[in-house]
């Protein structure tokens, strides 16, 4: 624990140094996101906030890596190396990912584009050996193939990254959905007593606490807003999906399915990955491009509803932690399948409500 705190300690002053940096090479070269009819801010805003993420990551677990290794007997070491191998594979991958998402807040890319790049960096994860091999039984599906297993990685790496990518539509709401889920993760990795990914972990809270801080609560300073932009976002996405396949993949020792943790883990992730498929669906039936941005995500839907932007990143992050209690309630007691079950009637019966809220008032606005 002592080398936790203080990785994440590392983490949170670097990236409290690196913040005001960014926001002032912003200014100097110009390097602003500039408000459209779908966006929310109404100022020239920096897109970089999430460039300093990879970076004060990698230093930290290098630095705090380099002590460990230089503490610590080689008889402790030993019991780590196939995690380094992990490691190694998930750092190749973020490096990919992070450079194509800064690529895209600096120049611009196609979905496409960034699409093959995820593929890849799913790919490292599935060559680093903890892809999706179990689903405990949900929907009566227990073991996978190793072979069927590398499509369902790519999907679920590219489906998680995306989700939290999307949700990032409002002030805080991605950093505040990801540091629930970087907490769960801490914590599970502290439980199983695995030095590396506990690391990992903690030095990526510390990266977002500052930046939520940031982002939130410092927004108007000089008029000027900072953004995580697609190098933070994917960069954090990837990290988390990296998070889901550990805490979902069966070991020969250890089962999380058995053990309730991936199903608690999921949780943290129902708020994005629902709504994007919803949104998805909505835009199917109305005949648009899947893939074409629009205002139809949950955050959207709770503004026309006449909440504040604070106020709605709030809400998500409480109903995400409403998830996570949920099914740690319910992952003892039930089979995989009706806790998902529960999940889906729970987001069915919360878009009935504000969807309710929503009819009555646009009859007030038009009456006939």
């Amino acid at each position: 624990m002592l080398y936790a705190v203080l990785i994440f300690i590392i983490s949170f002053l670097f990236t409290v140094i690196s913040l005001p940096q960014i926001l002032l090479v912003s200014y100097q070269k110009k390097l602003f996101d500039k408000p459209e009819a779908r966006k929310q801010h109404r100022t020239p805003s920096s897109r970089l906030g999430g460039s300093c993420f990879v970076p004060v990551l990698f230093f930290s677990l290098f630095l705090v890596g380099s002590c460990i290794i230089k503490l610590e007997s080689l008889a402790y070491l030993s019991a780590y190396t196939e995690s380094l191998s992990h490691m190694g594979f998930f750092g190749a991958g973020l490096v990919l990912v992070y450079i194509m998402g800064l690529l895209d807040d600096l120049i611009g890319l196609g979905y496409k584009r960034k699409f093959l790049v995820q593929i890849f960096g799913a790919l490292m994860l599935w060559m680093a050996g903890v892809g999706l091999n179990s689903l405990g039984g949900l929907f009566g599906i227990t073991e996978i193939s190793k072979w069927v297993s590398l499509p369902l990685t790519i999907l679920f790496v590219v489906y998680i990254t995306n989700a939290v990518n999307l949700i990032d539509g409002i002030d805080g709401l991605a950093s505040g959905l990801g540091v629930v889920a970087l907490l769960l993760f801490a914590y599970f990795s502290a439980h199983h007593f695995h030095l590396l990914n506990l690391l990992l972990f903690s030095s990526m809270l510390g990266i977002m606490l500052p930046f939520w801080y940031y982002n939130v609560y410092r927004r108007r300073q000089r008029n000027f807003k900072l953004f995580m932009g697609d190098a933070g976002s994917l960069s954090l996405g990837y990290v988390l999906s990296y998070g889901l396949l550990i805490f979902m993949h069966r070991y020969p020792d250890c089962d999380p399915w058995a053990e309730g943790t991936s199903l608690i883990a999921l949780a943290a992730f129902i708020v994005p990955c629902f709504d994007i498929v919803r949104v998805m669906l909505v835009r199917y039936r109305a005949g648009k491009g899947l893939f074409l941005p629009d205002r139809n995500h949950i955050h959207h839907k709770l503004l026309r509803a006449g909440l504040k932007p604070l106020c709605v990143m709030y809400v998500l992050v409480a109903f995400s932690l409403l998830f996570v209690g949920l099914n740690a309630f319910l992952a003892p007691l039930c089979a995989p399948t009706w806790v998902f079950l529960a999940d889906v009637a729970v987001w069915l019966l919360f878009h009935a409500i504000l969807n309710r809220r929503l009819s009555r008032m646009s009859a007030n606005t038009n009456p006939s």
